[in-house]
């Protein structure tokens, strides 16, 4: 599974911990624009659309690219679905297989792009299925380009301390927070993640070890975590949380139930 940079890294991330043929976590990489480590293979591609049009991927280890299985990519919404036609066909000339999965939360293509998609995919070689929890379409207003200038140059300007020129120039306040990880497990899933990461931070959140601290307002208005918890670790605590709920309302049914049996038919 492949989440693309920036907004849906973490998404993927969700999807791929319950996407295992048993439910469990799913291997898991996802796209990148910072450098790569050394001795890595970099598949890039083009973002057309994005203020920042190039897109990596960081390969470090292909075993989990290869043997022709479904892959899914996964992206927060699809407008035209260039960018995953853009990755399928570098994709597809590395790693060959047969299907591609487009998962979303949103598929905004109209009809047209969505068949400009599945004949770009097919004269490559495969097939692409296209999976979302919602379906729409954009209609712009007629001088809605010009409206929003002006909006934009109506708002008020922000704080100088705030601005993009005091954090590059160092004025800004900035507070560093190391968060702790353990061995084996990467900040993030840039250079792939799989189940047994998953399963450390499993083991590590049920011995309640190495937490991480908490960031308050104290710690001022522009705060940066140096390494930050991996999305999949919430996912885990979620999934605990939701298996512990259906638990609870189990038993709540079952004693219900046994109440009513014990009550008897003229109590019912």
């Amino acid at each position: 599974m492949i989440g693309f940079a920036e907004t849906a890294t973490g998404l993927g991330h969700g999807v791929a911990a319950v996407s295992a043929a048993d439910s469990g976590p799913a291997p898991y990489l996802h796209t990148t624009r910072r450098p790569a480590p050394d001795g890595a293979r970099v598949i890039r591609f083009s973002e057309e659309h994005s203020h920042a049009v190039d897109q990596s991927l960081i390969v470090l280890d292909d075993a989990e690219l290869r043997g022709g299985r479904p892959l899914v990519l996964v992206d927060d919404e699809l407008t035209t679905g260039k960018t995953a036609v853009n990755a399928i066909r570098v994709l597809q000339a590395s790693w060959p297989r047969p299907v591609y999965v487009l998962a979303s939360l949103l598929d905004c293509r109209s009809d047209e792009c969505r068949a400009e998609v599945a004949q770009a995919v097919g004269e490559l070689g495969a097939d692409v299925v296209s999976v979302s929890l919602l379906d729409g379409r954009v209609r712009l207003p007629a001088g809605v380009l010009a409206r929003a200038g002006d909006f934009i140059a109506a708002l008020p300007q922000p704080p100088a301390q705030c601005s993009a020129a005091a954090r590059r120039s160092g004025q800004a306040a900035v507070s560093w927070l190391e968060v702790a990880l353990p061995d084996a497990v990467p900040a993030n899933a840039s250079t792939g993640w799989g189940p047994d990461q998953a399963v450390i931070l499993h083991d590590q959140d049920a011995s309640g070890h190495d937490r991480p601290a908490r960031v308050s307002a104290a710690d001022g208005p522009h705060v940066r975590l140096d390494r930050g918890r991996p999305p999949a670790r919430l996912c885990l605590q979620r999934r605990r949380q939701r298996a512990h709920r259906r638990g609870e309302r189990a038993r709540v049914r079952s004693h219900r139930a046994r109440d009513r049996r014990a009550a008897g038919p003229a109590h019912r």
